[in-house]
């Protein structure tokens, strides 16, 4: 008979080749217990970046799924390629299960293999902690099922000792690079990854190391002992001398961000601050006489530009981070970091400007040139240069930590001529005014009241200018009229309009007038700008707010604050401003007082009960919820696979124990203990080149482990070509050895390999040619057997001299 192949298990026993093929050896599970901790190692470290402890439960099960997948590549012994496609599909369909939905279905595949490729951009971008925002948890689950594969493949497939530990030192490096810059848990990912990577480096060398003659006398636990020793006191030495060591400190961590995008809506509204540049403010707040820029190359009259304002949302005008009103510069919009030249500039010719900011400016907006096309820093002011950011459709730059005193600069804008009014009031607007423009009722009600003699938008915006000017008056609040507020939000843009006198400075004149542009259809902004005297200096009281308008002629054009402003007096009475309505607190009631009455009376109020505390001293951990809920699935499928096999088995169990006559039942018995066989890995056909007997199968399956299977071949053999047809008792005396013999082949396996013969599905899929084999080796054996002549009695058949028949 042909000899088949086993070796010795870990407790050891002698196991055929097929079912060494299937449960890993201690090597094997030396190296997988090595991955799972040290990509776990690494898991821990994104921490930070997820928060809670569902990311490490995620990671958990794709290292354990990518070593099932390559441990089940290799023992079939595919190419790596194949292991990897089956990684992916797998990686797929369980990505689900872990994303927000928690689902398989086409839409979640679609998402899951999107999170994986865009996924990592998504967690630098996102807000910390994430947890399970747009199905991120993919990203750890993928990690761990790269490290688990590609690990245990190397480990497999070679002989380096250090090599399989690159797969989780690429986790490790990965938490560092999208974790925080202050590592959360320095020890276990410094000290402890290198002794865990050390330690089983050592393992896997020991393995191909011939034995020297010192560690010939050396004891196993002796040795391992010894490295265990050294390593911690490496480690321990790393993780508290380290630190105090020169250079420890030379090199900060690297860690990945992405900068947000500058904004510019942090900071106050210029107009805000209009009143620091009158006179009737607190002395030391005034700049109304000091010099704030110093100019060459601009004729006196000019506007140096301080910022423009283009966004009103009922508090203020401010600066938006985008324009809406841009037309083919509208990829320019936002405040960019720029060069020399600006983007979208105004061809043609120029002019050029020279500009130093003085002490007294205090302020982070760069001061320009309406129609800037560039700026010009030399020497020192390189720093400046690389920090300005400026939005070209505003024409208005910042300097997030403010323009320092003394910024000597050159700025040169498009050389263009300013239209007359009369040229002006037959211009007509450019687009629609912007969305993000909130205008008041009373500012509608205003416009449509006092412009109803014009016929275009920009004859409107002009009549509503020259009412305000003739019914206006100026004061900041000085002197009498002391209570004239300042602001421009849309409460105190209400009473600068409705009450019995129009009285405000420029920052209400031009906050109402931009919105009045605005409302007849003229898109408007604010703009704070500065007017050059004779000698190129510009002080505080040159200082006024401005309106401009974006025309399809002549672009944005200047509306002077000159002609909006009231220039009279103001009548000697006291204007009542009635402040904006102030949000009340609502205070909750303490304990034992009554309820607030609105509370009690309003119909939607809604009476919720928290429930009471918990008094059982148990409590289920999170951890182990959390891994009920990502793991569950995957373990009930597998649970749900056994169980359905066992299920198959007993139900052929039972078929052939009770279909049929006497005799097939008895050959039923037989073919029981051969799928035994199959499933303990002891195949029939290796028993001999040929067909085997019963009784050959049966000497063949005791020497590899099957006990008492010459019994049931005796007694099968006994029924199925006896001189009488077998009864009922006989076959239960069959069925007795067959269950006899199988709980002694397994019941001195370990539970492992107990419940992988349970669940073995080979003897399911036994080829129908072997049956056939069995068979047809059964009939030639029976035509064999010399049939005696004398007439059959009753009850009994022919059969072979001396054959043995078993009865109960």
């Amino acid at each position: 008979m042909a000899q088949v192949t086993s070796s010795p298990d870990t407790a050891g026993r002698t196991l055929p080749g097929s079912a060494r093929s299937v449960v890993p050896g201690s090597d094997e599970v030396v190296d997988a217990l090595a991955l799972i901790a040290l990509t776990m190692v690494g898991i821990v470290g994104f921490r930070p970046a997820y928060g809670g402890h569902g990311y490490l439960a995620v990671g958990a099960a794709g290292v354990v799924l990518g070593l099932l997948l390559s441990h089940a590549g290799q023992r079939a012994k595919v190419p790596f390629a194949a292991v990897a496609a089956v990684s992916v599909l797998a990686f797929l369909l369980f990505g689900g299960i872990v994303s927000q939905t928690g689902t398989v279905s086409l839409p979640v595949l679609r998402t899951v293999a999107n999170v994986a490729i865009t996924g990592w951009t998504q967690l630098l971008t996102t807000a910390r902690p994430v947890g399970r925002t747009a199905g991120l948890l993919v990203l750890p689950y993928l990690l761990g099922m790269f490290s688990g594969v590609a690990g245990h493949a190397l480990a497999r497939r070679t002989r380096f000792a250090v090599l399989p530990a690159v797969a989780p030192a690429a986790v490790v490096a990965l938490s560092i690079l999208f974790g925080a810059a202050k590592p959360t848990a320095v020890v276990l990912q410094g000290a402890g990854f290198a002794v865990g990577a050390l330690a089983w480096a050592a393992v896997r060398q020991q393995r191909g190391a011939a034995r020297t003659a010192t560690l010939g006398r050396q004891q196993p636990w002796q040795r391992i002992g010894a490295a265990v020793a050294v390593l911690a006191v490496a480690g321990a030495g790393a993780t508290v001398i380290g630190p105090h060591l020169p250079g420890a400190n030379a090199h900060q961590r690297v860690v990945l961000y992405v900068e947000p995008p500058f904004d510019v809506s942090v900071y106050p509204s210029p107009l805000s601050g209009f009143r620091d540049y009158t006179k009737d403010v607190p002395a030391g707040l005034s700049v109304y006489g000091k010099e704030l820029l110093a100019t060459s190359g601009l004729p006196a009259g000019s506007r140096v530009r301080i910022a423009a304002m283009d966004a009103y949302d009922g508090l203020s005008w401010g600066v938006a981070n985008t324009a809406a009103n841009t037309g083919a510069g509208s990829s320019f919009s936002g405040y960019q970091r720029v060069g020399a030249l600006l983007p979208g500039a105004i061809p043609g010719p120029t002019r050029t400007a020279t500009i130093t900011v003085q002490p007294a400016y205090d302020e982070p907006w760069l001061p320009d040139l309406a129609d800037t096309t560039g700026f010009g820093f030399t020497g020192a002011a390189g720093p400046q240069a690389a920090a300005l950011r400026f939005n070209v459709a505003t024409t208005t730059g910042i300097i997030p930590d403010g323009v320092p005193a003394g910024l000597r600069y050159t700025v040169s804008a498009a050389a263009v001529t300013a239209p007359a009014t009369a040229k002006l009031a037959a211009a007509s607007p450019e687009g629609a005014p912007a969305s993000d423009v909130t205008i008041p009722a009373a500012v509608q009600a205003f416009a449509q009241a006092h412009a109803v003699t014009a016929t275009t938008p920009m004859g409107k915006v002009l009549a509503l200018a020259t009412y305000l000017r003739d019914n206006g008056r100026y004061s900041n609040g000085g002197g009498a009229q002391n209570v004239i507020t300042a602001g421009h939000g849309s409460g105190r843009l209400t009473s600068f309009l409705e009450g019995k006198q129009i009285i405000g400075d420029d920052e209400q004149y031009a906050a109402t007038m931009a919105l009045l542009a605005n409302a007849v259809g003229v898109p408007a902004r604010v703009s704070l700008d500065g007017t050059v005297e004779a000698n190129g200096t510009v002080y505080g009281k040159d200082v006024r707010a401005d309106v401009e308008l974006d025309t399809a002629e002549y672009g944005w054009v200047t509306l002077p604050a000159s002609q909006f402003t009231g220039t009279k007096s103001p009548q000697l009475q006291v204007q009542k401003v009635t402040p904006p309505p102030q949000p009340v607190k609502v205070v909750p009631p303490r304990r034992g007082d009554a309820a607030p009455v609105a509370a009690a009376n309003s119909s939607n109020a809604v009476s919720r009960t928290a429930p009471p505390p918990s008094t059982s001293g148990f409590a289920i951990p999170p951890i182990v919820l959390i891994l009920l809920k990502y793991a569950g699935t995957p373990l009930l499928a597998v649970v749900a696979a056994g169980l359905a096999l066992i299920a198959l088995k007993a139900v052929r169990r039972r078929r052939r124990r009770s279909a049929g006559p006497p005799s097939a039942r008895a050959a039923g018995a037989w073919r029981e203990l051969v799928d035994l066989g199959r499933d303990l890995g002891i195949s029939a056909g290796a028993a001999s080149t040929a067909a085997p007997t019963r009784r050959e199968f049966a000497a063949y399956a005791e020497e590899h482990g099957l006990a008492d299977a010459r019994a049931v071949a005796v007694a099968a053999d006994a029924a199925v070509f006896g001189p009488a047809d077998p009864d009922d008792a006989a076959v239960t005396r069959v069925w007795q050895l067959v269950a006899a013999a199988r709980k002694s082949a397994t019941s001195t396996l370990p539970l492992r390999r107990r419940l992988w013969v349970a669940v073995n599905p080979v003897s399911l899929w036994a080829s129908r040619a072997t049956l056939e084999r069995l068979r047809g080796a059964a009939l030639s054996s029976a035509a064999r057997i010399p049939r005696p002549g004398a007439p059959r009695r009753p009850g009994k058949r022919p059969g072979a001299a001396g054959a043995p028949w078993i009865t109960a």
